[in-house]
């Protein structure tokens, strides 16, 4: 099955913010027509939300952002607000007010006067590690057989574009390669690097860029893995250095705009709401419909939690390769800071690796010089994986000018599937991630996209309560260049909104689900839903150490496929195709049975949602 995953960011070599992601309760649809959320409905969630949030710590204060179809229609919600338009770009606008942001929410939804709900404005952090700059090798070329990709491709005509907090243009190693920049906090072309600072953030996104696309052949530093490739530098971050979530989504909506083939995002972070994520997942959305494949880091707190936007659907989720042992970097094991799990899709050397960073002649001066460092982090690892993804495309140049998801499809499915297929593992964290990307086997495969078939009417589909998918995932219905809506039979069992995204309410049963014309009424097609409500046999069961059994005898009730996961596989693992459940240790677990998707961080999936306890003892 497709992954797919839903933001806010820290730089992630990485990005980390300073608490996990706060589950939200269950999705009280106060709904329009389309079957989305109304205003009051969105501001009172986000007044919910924000009070596990802290203002100034965790977002910004007195500040918030929307989206909307033009400056002028900006210009109005602002008003509707009472507060300043700070900006408009790419779609996102910027608020700014002199109450807090709960406050400004709470006035507007007694008022009931806001034209569209507005969001917090999360902000990022940079965590960088720096290494002994003895270090003189490019390890990752070798790990990665890229050296032998280049005999197929080099990258040349494809367009990267590197999301990060600022760079030097003109470093000696990028300069060549660098075809256009974009602020995206202020519409403009300058995205120069952050002044000198003691932890040397103003590195980090002239170094991701260098990883990628360093020049080869011209007697500077060393190479990019994709070197011939016309690089795109974003910038992030504003005037006083801080990453915020509204000039993400516009770096991102920038790079749908200009048909950007591969982004490489170096930030992450969880310490966002749910709202708030599907505003990001909506502009990752656009990037992939034009054929954009985005890799971004999976973080550096070395624990299984997801990292955003890593973990968010059509994006490859990275770990770092690499452990620092007596001096040298042991390039067998997955580096204790990496993130890990199940929703971490791919491994990338990302501990010790040299590439483009500027240098100030000192702390007090501008001048600024061309300089190589190698720095820690899955933020490191992520750009090796997007160097290959532009290969890949290199490799492939009949589809650079496609523009189609499918193509996006494709050359995820082949980087997902062109690893070493060993198993990276670290004693320090207890996490692993399976597969080190192979650039060589990645440009040897055949990359073909999948062409969608006519117009079919799928008779009946299971689903799950609780489980959201997308109409034409399941619908081969043609509607090409046609005005559309969809509609449902019964909203107690199914809703859809207007972009075809369905949800299965609480309730068992069957509702049609069917894509009309807006005009003609003609339906294009129709596919029926049979919506089951899995039950949970025992919600805590006891186990002894080395003891198996099946995970199925316990959630029962529905013919649909489930995938399963443990919290905790060293007390008690679970195949996540069959059920079959080894009691390890002494301890707990929780057994997760999933619908609906292939992990525990896909949002059309039902999650942690159905599950049972394992209490384990030795004997």
């Amino acid at each position: 099955m497709k992954k797919r995953k839903l933001c806010a960011v820290v730089l992630s070599s990485a990005l980390v913010l300073s608490s996990p992601l706060q589950a939200i309760g269950q999705t009280r649809y106060d709904e329009n027509l389309d079957g989305q959320l109304s205003v009051s409905a969105v501001l009172t969630e986000e007044i919910q939300s924000i009070n596990s949030y802290m203002e100034g710590k965790d977002y910004a204060s007195g500040q918030a952002f929307f989206t909307a179809d033009s400056e002028e229609y900006a210009a109005e919600i602002a008003k509707s607000y009472n507060a300043e338009l700070e900006s408009f770009e790419a779609g996102i606008g910027v608020i700014s007010f002199n109450s807090t942001v709960e406050e400004k929410m709470e006035e507007a939804l007694d008022a009931g006067i806001a034209k569209e709900a507005i969001y917090p404005d999360y902000l990022l952090e940079l965590t960088d590690t720096m290494v002994d700059p003895d270090f003189d090798e490019q390890w990752q070329h070798n790990k990665i057989n890229d050296i032998q990709a280049w005999d197929i491709s080099r990258g040349d005509g494809v367009k990267v574009a590197v999301i990060d907090n600022g760079f030097m243009v003109d470093h000696e190693d990028l300069a060549d390669n660098v075809k256009g920049t974009y602020n995206a906090t202020d519409g403009s072309s300058d995205v120069t690097q952050l002044e000198y600072d003691k932890d040397a953030e103003y590195q980090h996104g002239t170094h991701v860029a260098g990883i990628i696309a360093a020049v080869s052949g011209n007697g500077f530093g060393g190479c990019g893995v994709a070197p011939n490739v016309d690089l795109y530098l974003v910038k992030c971050s504003d005037s006083n250095g801080d990453l915020k979530i509204s000039a993400l989504i516009r770096a991102l909506n920038w790079a749908a705009e200009n048909k950007i083939d591969v982004v490489n995002i170096s930030l992450g972070a969880s310490n966002v709401d749910e709202n708030v994520l599907s505003q990001l997942q909506s502009a990752i959305d656009g990037v992939y419909d034009v054929g954009g494949v985005i890799a971004a880091a999976a973080g550096n707190a070395g624990v299984y939690d997801e990292n955003y936007p890593a973990a968010l659907n059509h994006v490859i989720a990275v770990g770092a390769i690499g452990e620092i042992s007596n001096g040298e970097v042991d390039t067998t094991k997955l580096a204790s800071y990496s993130n890990f799990g199940n929703w971490v899709d791919i491994a990338a050397p990302g501990t010790g690796i040299l590439s483009t960073v500027p240098l100030y002649e000192n702390k007090d001066s501008s001048k600024v010089m061309s300089d190589y460092n190698k720095l820690n982090g899955t933020s490191m690892a992520t750009p090796v994986v997007a160097g290959v993804a532009a290969l890949v495309y290199g490799a492939n140049k009949s589809l650079i000018d496609m523009d189609d998801s499918s193509v996006a499809d494709a050359i995820t499915y082949d980087l997902k599937s062109s690893t070493d297929k060993v198993t990276y593992s670290n004693s320090k964290s207890g996490g692993s991630v399976v597969g080190c990307i192979d650039a060589e086997k990645a440009v040897s495969n055949e990359v073909k996209p999948v062409e969608k078939e006519d117009s079919v009417q799928i008779k009946e589909i299971v689903g799950v309560t609780g489980q959201k998918i997308y109409f034409n995932t399941v619908s081969n219905a043609n509607a090409s260049g046609k005005a559309v809506k969809y509609t449902t039979s019964d909203k107690k069992i199914a809703v859809v909104n207007k972009k075809g995204l369905i949800t299965f309410k609480k309730n068992s049963g069957q509702a049609t689900i069917s894509m009309v014309d807006k005009i003609s009424g003609e339906v294009y097609g129709s596919v029926v839903f049979k919506v089951e409500k899995p039950e949970i046999i025992e919600k805590k069961v006891l186990g002894t150490k080395g003891v198996s059994f099946n995970a199925a005898n316990y959630v029962k009730g529905t013919s649909a496929e489930v995938c399963w996961f443990s919290s905790k596989p060293s007390v008690a693992s679970v195949d996540m195709e069959t059920g079959t459940v080894i009691v390890n240790s002494k301890g707990k677990a929780r057994i997760y049975a999933v619908y609906g998707a292939s992990n525990l961080s896909d949002k059309l999936g039902t999650r942690k949602k159905y599950k049972f306890t394992i209490k384990a003892s030795d004997n």
